[in-house]
């Protein structure tokens, strides 16, 4: 064999176009994996994890908060408008979307998901109760 000679530039050719295809096919799959990363983020930036446990999650109260023992019930504590939220899970009752929640290091309670900045109510990545 004589490595010296040039290669028929016929037979180059598809070996060319062979590396188009799969660089072509790598980022086609590269951004399929890159829409399904995106897919999984939070539904609004104003949730966030916030332990090591999948479902922590956590937010912000938008205006101050009333918790309550239960819906309608007393409220134990006003949440202050931009404080942090721990989100267990959510329920659903006539009014509306309800957060059972607390500030950290507060008591457990709920609260109605108007006042929480879940971006939509209930937030996809919190659970149902």
């Amino acid at each position: 064999m004589n490595r010296t000679a040039t290669p028929d530039p016929a037979t180059a050719r598809p070996a060319r176009r062979r590396r188009r295809v799969i660089g072509a096919a790598a980022a086609l799959v590269l951004g399929t994996t890159a829409s399904l990363a995106v897919a999984v983020q939070p539904a609004n930036a104003s949730v966030w994890h916030c332990g090591p446990a999948a479902d922590d999650w956590c937010t912000s109260a938008v205006s101050n908060a009333p918790l309550r023992n239960y819906i309608n019930g007393p409220v134990l504590y006003t949440i202050p408008r931009g404080a942090i939220v721990d989100v267990a899970c959510f329920f659903e009752s006539d009014d509306g979307i309800w957060y059972y929640a607390a500030r950290p290091g507060f008591v457990w309670g709920v609260v109605h998901g108007n006042y929480l900045a879940t971006g939509h109510d209930p937030n996809p990545n919190i659970g149902a109760c």
